[in-house]
């Protein structure tokens, strides 16, 4: 098996422009797997405060390869990495298999000092993966000491918020200043979070394999559109925990209860829709299953102190 080795602590794109043998496109930044290797590009930019962010896609080699991601003890730098692929990917790390995928509890990684971690990729399996590169002094200019990345490895759910700011930013990489403004707006919420579950868990001392369990339960709520709305009973059995604990638990950790985090995740699909004219609150109050648009439109205004009209 072909094994490559990824230094995070030293330039990404050197590197995988020499391991792949990349070749350069007549875009800026964007480069090509040569056809007797496989298929897929890399595009990245490099943005002010040395906040880097990049985009592999539809990258597949012809043969079976390990790839092992390090990053040295005295780094500068950390990764966040994100897999958009259909495919989990299952990467080791001090011997504990974890599944990442972009609808898994575990949607985003966090790469910080000291983390060695493989990945093993079979022969033609496309990759879809995208990946911020951020140095110590982005961090301290922006959050001080409130967020330190020393942890290895520390991960956050993609929920529909951060694959929605994440979705902008693939989209606008044409435009510097846009897609800037977007990769910005995903770390904002991304650090909102881990900040939240680091307080709340910290608090209430809540152990490792019980975060992993709430992620699990929580994953079957993210889906805005569904009507089936797991019970209490049903969510703490995922968890296997009590219904008392798992209710307590949720709540320090996501700071709501299942029902609120679920009607949250509702909501910001439906200002989503609202705001880029894909549907009508008509329609929206449909989708949702409410028996009459009215409710909806209660429901929206109690949550945003806004009607829906407003955006038509």
């Amino acid at each position: 098996m072909k094994k490559i080795e990824i230094k995070i602590h030293e330039p990404l794109a050197d590197q995988f422009i020499s391991f792949f043998e990349m070749k350069p496109t007549d875009q800026d930044k964007v480069y090509h797997t040569p056809k007797h290797r496989g298929t897929g590009t890399m595009k990245f930019l490099k943005f002010p405060s040395k906040l880097q962010f990049y985009h592999w896609s539809n990258c597949s080699e012809n043969v079976t390869y390990s790839m092992k991601s390090i990053n040295s003890d005295d780094s500068d730098w950390v990764l966040c990495h994100i897999n958009l692929a259909d495919l989990k990917q299952v990467k080791k790390v001090d011997n504990q298999d974890i599944e990442f995928h972009r609808h898994a509890p575990i949607g985003v990684l966090i790469y910080g000092p000291g983390i060695e971690i493989t990945t093993q990729f079979e022969a033609n399996q496309v990759v879809n993966v995208c990946s911020f590169r951020f140095h110590k002094e982005f961090i301290n200019f922006y959050f001080q000491e409130e967020l330190s990345f020393e942890e290895k490895l520390s991960y956050e759910d993609l929920d529909y918020q951060l694959e929605e700011s994440l979705r902008l930013a693939l989209a606008s990489m044409e435009n510097k200043l846009i897609c800037h403004k977007h990769c910005l707006d995903f770390i904002i919420q991304l650090t909102s979070k881990l900040k939240r579950r680091k307080s709340e868990a910290g608090k209430a001392n809540i152990h490792i394999s019980d975060v992993r369990s709430l992620f699990m339960a929580a994953a079957t709520l993210r889906n805005p559109l569904t009507q089936d709305v797991p019970n209490i009973e049903t969510l703490a059995s995922l968890a296997s925990m009590s219904t008392t604990k798992f209710k307590l638990l949720f709540k320090q950790l996501f700071g709501s209860s299942p029902i609120q985090y679920h009607h949250k995740i509702r909501m910001e699909y439906a200002k989503d829709e609202l705001i880029t004219k894909r549907k009508t609150p008509t329609e929206l109050s449909y989708e949702f299953g409410y028996s009459h648009p009215s409710n909806f439109t209660t429901a929206f205004k109690k949550y945003f102190n806004e009607l829906p009209s407003n955006y038509l």
